[in-house]
């Protein structure tokens, strides 16, 4: 009997192609599946070699142990020279721990953050650890948790010192946004920001309009989305881009509007825009409907965050998508850290998200 037998690895209903063999599998995806197995115990000891899941999965030895050594980082996975990889027991076993995390009532309407926290809530109860979910910052009270998660929260110096004096920064984990010496865990937003308009570049694009948001705040993901987007502006001179910065509450408040309309007035030969989330994105749909400005044939659009609208608008949007199954992850990873008192868990870890292609940018003739 193999170690895949033996740990029910191989009996994952795993998807079949006509020819018999499973077919391929992502990074992702397998190291979701190993992830789970292994929480759920259906996995444990000594886990198959490279060798097995390799023939299994249909993919290559150095994808294997990519996934592998990512497991291995996460504290779910060890190595034993000469005797192969086991299952850190340990670690992923349910731990005393409490969690408590603050979102603002502005983050419960986002459901990118409502995914996060119901696979945060998810993984801790399958560990049986305690998870609590407040929107009052005020009535955050350390003393009965282990561990704080603040949600995409750009603290004013008074309420950072205070939450410096109450909570001890390894008791502190900061998402999606960044502040010194804290764990801070979530999206890469600059590689976002240069990520959008490599894409408008790849197809042609040379004359974009970027309509962002909020980015006179350091530390905020929209800032450090707004810097990817002027690394890849100064590594490309030819690059002729056009900001407009976006204050609004929502799609149909006026502002974004008046946004686009400015966005045009400044440069109405731009042949693409890139709205830094889908919500603009819908406010420029909307403008450009009203104005006869069709997608993609005239002007390209690109949105951020893959809000469940983008794939049935018309023509269905193309935008960058955040992961948040690899952020809880992280987030689970690092309080098991702290829970088993690793020292040394205030550095930052991004996640890059995901290009998702479809239909509301063309390609366009270049003139260089």
């Amino acid at each position: 009997m193999t170690y895949g037998e033996k740990n029910n690895i191989f009996n994952m209903g795993t998807e079949v192609k006509g020819n018999g063999m499973a077919k391929q599998t992502t990074v992702q995806q397998l190291r979701h599946e190993l992830q789970n197995q292994i929480c759920s115990g259906q996995l444990t000891g000594k886990i198959p070699s490279i060798a097995e899941l390799t023939k299994h999965y249909g993919i290559s030895d150095a994808t294997v142990k990519k996934v592998l050594d990512q497991l291995k980082m996460q504290s779910y996975l060890y190595g034993q020279k000469g005797k192969g990889i086991f299952v850190n027991d340990e670690a992923i076993r349910g731990i005393s721990a409490s969690v408590l995390a603050y979102m603002s009532l502005e983050r419960f309407a986002n459901p990118f953050y409502l995914n996060l926290m119901a696979k945060l809530r998810d993984i801790f109860a399958k560990k049986r650890i305690k998870f609590d979910l407040t929107a009052d910052f005020l009535q955050i009270e350390p003393e009965k948790y282990d561990t704080i998660l603040i949600v995409e929260c750009v603290l004013d110096p008074e309420a950072l010192a205070l939450l410096r004096k109450r909570i001890p920064p390894e008791r502190l984990i900061m998402i999606n946004n960044v502040e010194d010496g804290v764990a801070c865990i979530g999206t890469d937003n600059c590689a976002g920001g240069y990520m959008g308009m490599k894409y408008l570049y790849s197809r042609g694009h040379r004359k974009i309009g970027v309509l962002t948001k909020d980015i006179e705040l350091n530390h905020d993901l929209f800032h450090d989305r707004f810097q990817g987007v002027k690394d890849f502006v100064a590594e490309h001179p030819e690059i002729e881009p056009t900001y407009v910065n976006i204050i609004s509450q929502g799609a149909m408040d006026g502002n974004i509007e008046r946004g686009v309309e400015d966005l045009l007035n400044k440069a109405p030969d731009i042949s693409a825009v890139f709205a830094f989330t889908d919500i603009i994105a819908l406010g420029v749909i909307a403008y450009f409907h009203r104005h006869n400005i069709l997608i993609p044939s005239d002007i390209s659009l690109l949105g951020f965050d893959n809000r469940d609208f983008a794939s049935i608008l018309n023509p269905p949007l193309t935008t960058i998508q955040e992961d948040s199954d690899a952020i809880a992850e992280n987030i689970f990873a690092t309080i098991v850290d702290m829970a088993n008192g690793k020292k040394n868990q205030t550095d930052t870890r991004q996640i890059k998200p995901t290009l998702i292609v479809r239909e509301s940018v063309k390609e366009c003739k270049k003139t260089d």
